[in-house]
């Protein structure tokens, strides 16, 4: 599960959801935030850039897309975002 923790007001049930469900969360930030001591659980912070942390998430699903044979994913909506 990918969260972007900035904009996030619900990070505390999805640490819980996933740890009833032993699901992996990477956690996206432009600030360094507490997060629970888990392995499932990962940190990564991002520029203070506005939208990095969303650019960051979409760079990583574009990525995940055509690892699964989906080929490149043409979307210029989310191109422009991480061109910003």
């Amino acid at each position: 599960m990918l969260v972007d923790a900035d904009a996030c007001p619900v990070k505390d049930e999805i640490y819980k959801v996933a740890k009833r469900h032993r699901a992996g969360v990477t956690v996206v930030s432009n600030a360094w935030l507490r997060i629970p001591a888990d392995p499932a659980l990962e940190r990564v912070m991002v520029s203070d850039r506005v939208d990095a942390a969303g650019a960051r998430l979409t760079e990583q699903r574009l990525r995940d897309a055509e690892a699964a044979g989906y080929g490149k994913l043409y979307c210029p909506v989310m191109y422009k975002l991480l061109d910003s």
